[in-house]
């Protein structure tokens, strides 16, 4: 099964977490989670047996390097929802990878809000 949220704090969010704990008492195949997903709360699903795997989208367009970034604790590059099916290679193809950004892009991006 592949379950997806809409959003990622509030209500929301923790009802559909609810939700797939209650799932997971009655199904034992393979769910894959994705949505709005941090690090954090990929490691808790999978940690939790919630999920069996996960998967990120947004994430993954913005940061080419995503597996690394998330296996070092790097920082990520928020993507740009205006190049989203712009029918261009603009916001799908010129994300940098970390250690293609200058000190200073990534400095931005260690204090960029959460």
């Amino acid at each position: 099964m592949h379950t997806f949220t809409f959003h990622d704090q509030g209500t929301l969010y923790n009802d559909h977490f609810d939700f797939i704990k209650n799932f997971r008492s009655w199904y034992d195949g393979n769910i894959i989670f994705a949505g709005f997903l941090t690090k954090e709360k990929a490691e808790d699903l999978i940690e939790e047996n919630l999920a069996d795997l996960v998967a990120f989208g947004r994430p993954l367009i913005s940061n080419p390097d995503l597996v690394h970034r998330l296996k070092n604790n790097l920082p990520l590059t928020p993507p740009d929802r205006d190049t989203f099916y712009g029918f261009s290679a603009e916001g799908y193809v010129d994300y940098k990878s970390f250690d293609e950004l200058s000190k200073h892009q990534q400095s931005e991006l260690y204090n960029q809000p959460e």
